[in-house]
């Protein structure tokens, strides 16, 4: 089979990041292995916030819900505050005006939540796709430059959140019909209610002030996200703990179908990197929000984090779409 899902690092630098038009000094972060969003210096503690993603794995319901959530974990990722969103909606004539009506109700809803203007985009519907294909570019704003340059040996690396809900959530309502039976009625509840837990911008609201460097793990879970945590230290690694903690609806799901939970696609969980001299206070602070949270690592003189990209969740779903 070839290649699918987000590109790797070691490709992302040969076909991808080598072409980043003219320098400009205001760009602060561009594009790079773990940056969720591109950061522009606007003046003194001032920062433009800007990034882009496409829905991924998300069914033809709740899509324009989905594509606000994950745009606007990946301000959130960077401190930021969500302001402006721009979309692309490419749509099969099976579907019509009548999705692409429903799917913008359902963005507007989400971008009311948020406090977040719609200011334009592009639609049509055309032949040459079977499913929709949905864009956003979301504009945000911060008064903080998060950067993992200040990253210090015995740094503790947050999970905020839950692993792999996301991931959970997709291939249940997916294979459902098939694995009938294998949870109980609650734990059924608990897992089709995960597509109401995909924000991370509450834990960002609460972190930014707090955290050196903060990733969204998306596409290659939370192992995936600590990789690019390790790229991005220099010199330094970061060394994972021993265990992930998993909801046990998601640990029934990964065991029964062979699932490594680690690195399934887990929009709605936060990795946070918080000074070593901080945690006792980050952990106070998640403690009283009422946060779930795990340390899963620490920076350490060399690191063991593998960098072997790639993500579980393609393989669970084809055949079940």
């Amino acid at each position: 089979m070839g290649l699918t899902g987000k590109l790797p690092p070691e490709l992302l630098k040969e076909h991808v990041l080598r072409f980043q038009g003219a320098k400009r000094k205001d760009v602060m972060a561009g594009p790079g292995v773990g940056e969720d969003a591109a950061v522009v210096r606007l003046g003194k503690r001032r920062y433009l916030l800007v990034s882009t993603d496409p829905i991924v794995g998300a069914g033809e319901e709740d899509a324009g819900r989905f594509l606000v959530e994950i745009n606007v974990n990946d301000i959130a990722a960077k401190g930021g505050d969500p302001l402006y969103l721009m979309l692309t909606l490419l749509v099969p004539p099976r579907l019509g005006v009548a999705y692409i009506e429903r799917t913008m109700a359902e963005i507007h809803r989400a971008c009311e939540g948020y406090g977040m203007a719609v200011i334009g985009g592009h639609t049509e519907v055309t032949p040459d796709l079977d499913r929709p294909l949905l864009s956003a570019t979301i504009i945000g704003r911060s008064r903080r430059l998060l950067s993992m340059k200040k990253a210090s040996v015995g740094d503790l690396l947050f999970l905020v959140g839950e692993a792999a809900l996301e991931g959970a959530y997709l291939i249940y309502t997916a294979r459902r019909s098939e694995l009938k039976g294998l949870l109980t009625s609650r734990e059924e509840e608990e897992v089709l209610g995960y597509k109401e837990r995909l924000s991370v911008y509450p834990y960002s609201r609460l972190l930014k002030r707090m955290a050196l460097f903060m990733h969204d793990p998306t596409e290659g879970g939370v192992l995936g996200g600590m990789a690019e945590f390790d790229l991005l230290l220099d010199g330094k690694g970061i060394k994972a703990s021993d265990h992930l903690r998993l909801r046990p609806p998601v640990e029934k799901l990964c065991c029964h179908l062979g699932i490594d939970p680690g690195r399934l696609i887990s929009s709605g969980a936060l990795l946070a990197l918080i000074p070593r001299r901080k945690a006792e206070k980050t952990k106070r602070l998640l403690e009283r929000a009422g946060h779930p949270f795990q340390i899963v690592g620490e920076v350490a003189p060399r690191g063991d984090v593998s960098h072997h990209f790639e993500e579980e969740l393609w393989k669970h779903l084809k055949g079940h779409s």
